[in-house]
């Protein structure tokens, strides 16, 4: 069973005899030899259920069982009372709040039966209890999940529609959250457009600046060149291993090679990386060196310069479009899937 009984009794006899008569039914049994020791063994730890006699010097049985019932955490620990005079004792046990009065001497089997039932409602209460409070420890895990959801959901709410970054002339008509502004003509601009254009592809810098067009409009922009950066050989191998790399492919995919698979899949985005660097819009060669890095730095800081005057105007769309920007040698826009903006370029 393994539940813990405390009894409480002046006469060290009476607490010997119930000991000897309890324990080998399997309860742990503590003992008290008066109602203010019964008290600091129940404040260090309650046991499951107290045997206590009625009549005792100093504090007596109805004392204590009344201040068990006063205490939070011990007000529904079962509680019975013996007495040797239950006439007189009966109804001020239940006064006291008791829930068991045996009468001595009283008979053994008559004992552990009521002992084991008030063990039992013990049991059930405390399965209640527990029960009661996972079930609380969820509905608050439940509440906070909900709440955050809601607040995805206005975040997001601000985040979804239509926008627009339309190029009229010289001037740029920008909308967002239902209000809007223009600006001047810049690069920076120019190349959000391009980018907001094509969410979630990589765009090289190179190939930003040169899609950009002239100060009057026309042609797009022209660099000098520093010269490719892989010749035509060198392309030629890096394709030729590509296709071989597909044929690894396949032939992992159909023996089930995982391992295999996972090489071949990692070098060939290493090979399509490098080709990706050396080959730009329609296979035209990248040039290398100090070009590439001045495309860089300039795309960099004409977006930024961009964003800081989008930010006079409309901090919500400065912010949005820092947090889904990236720049470098490689520039994209990656708005939320979930709520990503239509615009209107």
């Amino acid at each position: 069973m393994g539940e813990r009984i405390l009894i409480v009794d002046d006469r060290p006899e009476n607490l010997r005899l119930l000991d000897a008569m309890l324990a080998p039914y399997g309860y742990g049994i503590t003992t008290a030899g008066s109602g203010e020791e019964a008290l600091r063994v129940i404040a260090d730890r309650p046991p499951d259920l107290i045997l206590l006699d009625v009549v005792m010097p100093g504090m007596s049985g109805y004392d204590v069982c009344r201040s068990v019932r006063a205490s939070e955490a011990t007000r529904y620990l079962p509680i019975v009372m013996k007495t040797a005079t239950p006439d007189q004792d009966r109804v001020a046990g239940v006064e006291a709040a008791a829930d068991d009065l045996v009468v001595e001497p009283f008979d053994k089997q008559e004992l552990l039966a009521r002992l084991r039932s008030l063990l039992r409602i013990k049991s059930y209460h405390d399965t209640i209890e527990r029960q009661s409070a996972e079930l609380a420890e969820l509905n608050r895990g439940l509440r906070e999940r909900v709440e955050s959801q809601v607040q995805e959901i206005l975040r997001l709410r601000g985040l979804g529609g239509t926008a627009v970054f339309r190029r009229e002339g010289d001037i740029w008509t920008i909308a967002y959250e239902g209000s809007g502004f223009r600006l001047k003509d810049a690069k920076g601009l120019h190349y959000i457009a391009a980018l907001l254009g094509e969410p979630g592809r990589e765009r090289h810098a190179l190939d930003l600046v040169a899609s950009e067009p002239n100060d009057e409009g026309g042609a797009p922009h022209v660099i000098g060149d520093a010269g490719p950066i892989l010749d035509a050989e060198a392309k030629a191998q890096y394709r030729a291993r590509l296709k071989e790399i597909e044929e690894e492919l396949g032939e992992a995919e159909r023996w089930n090679d995982p391992e295999r698979s996972a090489r071949a899949a990692e070098e060939r985005q290493l090979l399509a990386h490098e080709l990706a660097t050396a080959v730009g819009l329609g296979g035209r060669d990248r040039k290398a060196g100090s070009d590439a890095e001045r495309a860089r730095v300039n795309v960099t800081r004409a977006i930024k310069t961009a964003l800081e005057r989008i930010e006079e105007h409309s901090p919500g769309l400065a912010r949005h479009l820092a947090e889904t920007l990236r720049t470098g040698t490689f520039c994209e826009y990656r708005p939320d899937a979930r709520a990503a903006l239509r615009w209107e370029l």
